[in-house]
């Protein structure tokens, strides 16, 4: 960053553009903003908000940080412990949110999004090729989802619009897969499986209450 470097911990406010190689900021720092090519970003210890746009390569927030933006190509965000609310918009490479992330937003392109231990909700949309859920109560995936795994304890689990496989397992209440799902599998307690409209198999083990298939499931 040439005469632009500061130190991050003896500011409130971070802002970084143009070309920032790496910005490390620590201790409580309420804002960290770093646009246009900056190669890795980490925001540590009670960081209240960080934005990553246009190409940022690496986003790290841990311990605490309010709220993670990353958007326009980022190719990976890692926010755990306490992060509130996660987005990654157009293209982003790998998403992981652990321990306690209320909201995580995956649109257009996400790779792969691993979201556990007690996320409440988790919407992935448009090409996701796979989304991995444990413990959330809410999952929706929709439009070309290539594969949606829900495990233990999954309230509510409803993929749309050519999902090619769908696995709930242990005391998933509710499976919705509509318009053309290749494979449904719930196994141990399923409460309701619904599927419509082409689907070619479905299994229910152990308990599942009632099954609906109608029109040309297999």
């Amino acid at each position: 960053m040439g005469k632009y470097a500061i130190e991050a911990s003896r500011y409130e406010q971070v802002i970084c553009k143009e070309g920032a190689g790496r910005v490390i900021c620590e201790e409580g720092e309420n804002l960290v903003i770093c646009k246009e090519g900056a190669g890795r970003v980490i925001c540590e210890e009670g960081a209240n908000l960080v934005i990553c746009e246009e190409g940022a390569n690496l986003v790290i927030c841990e311990e605490g940080a309010g709220r993670v933006i990353c958007e326009e190509g980022a190719n990976l965000v890692i926010c755990e412990e306490g992060a509130n609310l996660v987005i990654c918009e157009e293209g982003a490479g790998r998403v992981i949110c652990e321990e306690g992330a209320n909201l995580v937003i995956c649109e257009e392109g996400a790779n792969l999004v691993i979201c556990k231990a007690g996320v409440s909700l988790v919407i992935c949309k448009a090409a996701a090729n796979r989304v991995i859920c444990e413990g959330a109560n809410l999952v929706i995936c929709e439009e070309g989802a290539n594969l949606v795994i829900c495990e233990e304890g999954a309230s509510l689990v409803i993929c749309e619009e050519g999902a090619n496989l769908v696995i709930c397992e242990e005391g998933a209440n509710l499976v919705i897969c509509e318009e053309g799902v290749s494979l449904v599998i719930c196994e141990e307690g399923a409460s309701l499986v619904i599927c419509e409209e082409g689907a070619s198999l479905v299994i229910c083990e152990e308990g599942a209450s009632l099954v609906i298939c109608e029109e040309g499931a297999s």
